[in-house]
């Protein structure tokens, strides 16, 4: 007997993709060949989760632009080749949803056009991902993979990517720092970069992971640390989606914002450590898997929304890079965490009811630790 094909409709951002991950193990795990329909820049990331055959990259940017509908029907030929059992779209923008639904199929789930237009769900489980996605709702919302793997009824372990290469040593695995973000508000400067880096234990190689933009960002960071230039690399712009994901997979550590990268590095299983404030809500896009860690601001208006944090980025700044460096310490050292005031941490567990993030103790670090790591700059 066939097996059934399921075909995701996912044109959005790295995150976003990796993000889907739960709901393709699952589906795979229950038996069903899944289709990926992705941004063509991000097709070697996809072909890692479904492989080669089951993957369509297009250029969903330029199609929203078309204005013929002509042009749109020759661009989606590709896509109505072969016929699916479902198609699952999980984007919201109308000419996504009308891609969609040019793929043959019994049934299409998720954004449909008529609704998108509408400004409404479709189903259930988008009813449900349109209440937490809205300012009102990111207080107890769920996280985004945990609604995409509301389509399957299988429930199953979460796997993880194998890595393309050998592991090395543990203790010769690089500390990945993810200098930049999707969105500007998001990213940390320069500044902040290297004063976490020159606070991580001299033990530890530092790769430095960014898009070809950030290139000179990131320059800029390993030019004013503290550490000689032969022990950070600027991998910047050098890797496609598929190579970010084998460098992530053998890092020991990565630490980042809520961006594209962390959550490949959590797909592939890497602990993470995600600094969200502003409008990063950790519940909702925190780094999906078991014990990853993240920094939250203690403080009444958080999360805010992204308009907000685009409004008055000033009013909701990063944590003390002295305290993310004890942090990340810590958890390479299994040790306490750094105690601070304004900041909490809380680690991630997947439990029968989805991804929990409970609090862990901080208290002051000891001596021993601090000497041990250099937590404060050489002069």
């Amino acid at each position: 007997m066939a097996k059934e094909i399921i075909t995701l409709v996912q044109l959005a951002r790295l995150g976003d993709l990796a993000q889907t991950w739960l709901l393709v193990s699952r589906l795979q795990m229950a038996g069903k060949t899944v289709r990926l329909v992705v941004e063509e820049s991000l097709a070697s990331l996809a072909r890692l989760m479904v492989g080669e055959e089951n993957v369509i990259g297009i250029d969903s940017v330029k199609l929203r632009r078309v204005a013929n509908a002509r042009e749109i029907r020759g661009a989606v030929d590709l896509l109505t080749a072969s016929r699916s059992d479902y198609v699952i779209n999980l984007n919201f923008h109308p000419a996504i949803a009308a891609i969609a639904e040019a793929i043959p199929a019994k049934k299409h789930l998720g954004a449909r056009w008529c609704d998108v237009t509408n400004g409404r769900a479709s189903d259930a489980v988008f009813a449900e991902l349109f209440q937490h996605s809205s300012d009102k709702g990111r207080a107890n919302g769920r996280h985004l993979s945990e609604i995409w793997g509301g389509y399957c009824d299988h429930r199953g372990a979460l796997p993880v990517l194998p890595s393309q290469g050998e592991l090395t040593e543990r203790a010769k695995r690089p500390l990945a720092i993810i200098v930049g973000a999707g969105l500007g508000v998001r990213a940390c400067k320069p500044k902040f970069w290297t004063e976490v880096i020159d606070r991580i234990s001299d033990q530890i190689p530092i790769i430095l992971i960014g898009s070809n933009s950030e290139f000179a960002k990131a320059e800029e960071i390993i030019s004013n640390s503290q550490r000689s230039a032969d022990k950070i690399t600027n991998l910047c712009g050098t890797t496609d989606p598929g190579g970010l994901t084998e460098v992530l997979a053998e890092s020991c550590l990565v630490i980042g914002t809520d961006t594209g990268p962390l959550h490949v590095a959590a797909m592939t299983g890497t602990k993470c450590l995600g600094i969200y404030f502003g409008s990063m809500y950790h519940r909702q896009t925190g780094p999906y898997g078991q014990s990853h860690c993240v920094i939250i601001p203690d403080r009444d208006d958080y999360p805010c929304s992204e308009d907000e944090m685009a409004r008055n980025p000033a009013q909701y700044p990063a944590p003390d890079p002295t305290f993310v460096a004890g942090v990340a310490n810590a958890i390479l050292a299994n040790m306490s965490f750094p105690e601070e005031t304004d900041w909490r941490i809380r680690k991630s567990a997947i439990g029968k009811k989805g991804l929990f993030w409970s609090p862990v103790e901080q208290k002051v670090m000891v001596r021993r630790a601090e000497a041990y790591f250099s937590l404060t700059p050489s002069n």
